[in-house]
């Protein structure tokens, strides 16, 4: 199961930057909920790149997919992949960045 950790901006610049939700796999980060327009919300993962130059970025060993399906607010996002969790961990290679 996915766990999540709210990031909330805060201080003179916060209406320059958007609120994200970090999405967790044994406390380590593999992806992210964030709003991509007008209250819509977009899911991303990353994942393991099979060919270190798929992306043309050698300096990176992972890379951004983002599921196309669009939610109307964080909490659907959230319970769709939640709900999805096995499907998810075996179609996708996922990348974990922690500790």
């Amino acid at each position: 199961m996915f766990t999540f950790k709210k990031h909330i901006y805060q201080g003179q610049y916060a209406s320059f930057e958007r609120d994200y939700t970090d999405i967790k796999l044994k406390k380590k980060v593999v992806g992210n909920i964030v709003e991509i327009r007008n209250g819509y919300y977009q899911v991303g993962f990353m994942v393991v790149k099979q060919d270190i130059l798929e992306d043309k970025n050698p300096n990176c060993e992972w890379r951004w997919i983002f599921l196309a399906k669009t939610f109307s607010n964080e909490k659907e996002a959230r319970e769709f992949v939640n709900f999805g969790y096995e499907k998810i961990i075996k179609k996708y290679n996922l990348y974990c960045l922690g500790d």
